[in-house]
């Protein structure tokens, strides 16, 4: 059974340059009480990649 694909490693699964985008910080901050504005600094400030800020 040699067509079987390969396992999967820890590196196939890292998001960590994959952008948070802002409709769903803002979606998550809307359900939890939490600024979204703050929320967005805070993850910019921690070196989170965010997208769609023009």
């Amino acid at each position: 059974m040699s067509d079987l694909p390969s396992p999967i490693t820890p590196e196939d699964c890292d998001m960590s340059d994959v952008p948070m985008p802002v409709e769903l910080i803002r979606a998550l901050c809307a359900e939890t009480g939490i600024d979204p504005d703050w929320a967005i600094q805070f993850c910019i400030e921690n070196g989170m990649p965010v997208g769609g800020l023009i």
